[in-house]
């Protein structure tokens, strides 16, 4: 949620109190709530302190106290002109090859084929290891003209990165509001069709050649059923935003698919893998 105090922009910011055995698991809800960032402080040897930003935190907040009545939960503002410092240090993302993702605000920019992005209030600029794990593992199996849905979109990277540079015919979906938006201002930025915009991964559709999901490892266990339905037999999936440690456990969600290649960056991992055709074991 933002909000304006007299002529100054701010961003209002979710404040959780929880002990360390719980935290892990708030920020998980927090993550599949849809979250961009979460801060954590420790408060001594027994509390922990969880800072976010969303733009609606009612039920959210009912949800949390669910998971740990012994929560304290409150609400911070920061001016938006600080919570925006993090633009200045931002740069250009080397994916593969020459291509390039590249932040809208910057001036100096590398020669390459380069994907313009402004994240506005989604998460994707492309600088974090699961969006470029992500990207690079699509573009190794996507084929020119394929149709291809990106789950969780954020700021479109992966769908619009798909769409520029394999010619792929693309559809979105996420559970933030702006993302639709952002998106579609991403597309007109860099001359390209906007995706189609979807509700869900089964409002994509069924027979896609490929899905590639950029979201933390509870969702991607909660939606493997929904993500192995929407790809036709032989298609290619793509997991990343589970770190390393936890590709195994959702890997084990997919028993309709091969496993094509893992890929490690920092701490991080991306799965790709192929749906078995019918009557071929895995």
């Amino acid at each position: 949620m933002v909000s304006c105090v007299g002529s100054t922009e701010v961003w209002r910011l979710l404040r959780i109190d929880t002990d360390p055995e719980h935290a892990e698991l708030i920020s998980d809800l927090l993550w599949s709530w849809g979250v961009l960032a979460v801060e954590e402080m420790a408060l001594g040897s027994d509390r922990v302190r969880l800072f976010t930003h969303v733009d609606h935190g009612d039920d959210l907040v009912d949800r949390l106290v669910a998971v740990n009545p012994g929560v304290s939960v409150g609400w911070d503002e920061v001016p938006r002109s600080v919570a925006d410092t993090w633009r200045a240090h931002a740069g250009p993302v080397h994916i593969n090859d020459d291509h390039w993702i590249v932040p809208a605000w910057l001036d100096e920019r590398p020669s390459g084929t380069m994907l313009i992005i402004e994240p506005a209030g989604t998460f994707g600029l492309g600088d974090h290891p699961t969006t470029t794990l992500g990207l690079r593992a699509a573009l190794s199996v996507c084929l020119p003209g394929q149709r291809v849905h990106d789950h969780g979109a954020g700021s479109g990277v992966l769908a619009l990165a798909l769409s520029a540079w394999r010619g792929a015919v693309t559809s979105t979906d996420d559970i933030a509001r702006e993302a639709r938006s952002v998106i579609a201002h991403n597309a007109r930025l860099n001359r390209l069709s906007e995706p189609l915009w979807c509700a869900d991964v089964a409002s994509a559709g069924r027979g896609l050649d490929g899905i590639v999901a950029n979201i933390l490892a509870p969702v991607l266990r909660d939606n493997a059923p929904g993500i192995m339905a929407a790809v036709r037999d032989g298609g290619w999936i793509v997991l990343s935003g589970m770190r390393a440690e936890q590709v195994d456990g959702v890997v084990a969600h997919y028993g309709e698919c091969d496993v094509l290649n893992v890929d490690l960056l920092e701490g991080w991992g991306a799965v790709t893998l192929r749906k078995t055709p019918v009557g071929q074991e895995i």
